[in-house]
């Protein structure tokens, strides 16, 4: 039984392979057609989601939702509404073990690099060019700073900050309502009452930035 749904699995695959290849084929002839060479690119085969074989399959609300064409998410990732991926980003899980998760509203900007089994929870910012690598939990309403490092096995809490380019060394835990920052990262101070405001309204101004980006396309 199971040989028979991974040969269904597999098969299905191929189709579908087939169908996109068969996609890109007929745009760059209608291209050629129309004479708009300019916009032509022969090299890039460039997906900006892309399933791993028949096992490793990202999951993307199409509620509100917005994954930048240049953006690459890849394997087991799962965004819920509100998400967006944003210009050259990458969320890599496409080994066994690895998932990735982007709770509501939560935005990751550009250049960031997210691999391996990390849950970013909901109304989270994760600033540019930020890197996680290995097993991470971002619980809600944080600010994961521009420029910043988390190694595995990292926790940081409801309501913290990671300041920009702060690096936060493997086994460590942001407890909650805290700020941190350096190389490595220290606790600095408790977060004050009006940064905890402007979690919900940043990832809301995402929310509609995105938006926008999305009608542009």
């Amino acid at each position: 039984m199971q040989a028979s749904i991974t040969i269904g699995r597999t098969v299905v695959n191929g189709v579908g392979k087939a169908l996109r290849e068969s996609g890109q084929a007929l745009d760059r002839l209608g291209l050629t057609i129309s004479g708009e060479t300019i916009f032509q690119s022969t090299l890039s085969r460039h997906r900006a989601v892309m399933p791993v074989g028949i096992d490793y399959l990202p999951q993307v609300s199409n509620d509100k939702t917005f994954i930048a064409p240049t953006a690459s998410v890849i394997g087991d990732v799962n965004i819920a509404s509100g998400g967006s991926i944003w210009y050259g980003t990458v969320l890599r899980a496409d080994v066994e073990g690895a998932s990735i998760s982007i709770g509501t509203s939560s935005n990751v900007q550009d250049r960031s690099v997210i691999i391996g089994k990390v849950s970013i929870g909901n109304n989270v910012t994760v600033g540019h060019g930020a890197l996680m690598d290995g097993n991470i939990d971002i619980h809600d309403n944080c600010l994961i700073g521009q420029g910043s490092i988390i190694g595995t096995d990292c926790v940081v809490e409801t309501n913290s900050i990671l300041a920009a380019g702060a690096v936060l060394l493997p086994r460590t835990t942001i407890p909650k309502g805290q700020m941190w920052a350096g190389n490595p990262a220290k606790y600095v101070r408790d977060c004050k009452p009006e940064e905890l405001k402007t979690f919900e309204v940043q990832a809301k101004h995402y929310v509609e930035l995105a938006a926008e980006h999305h009608n542009s396309f």
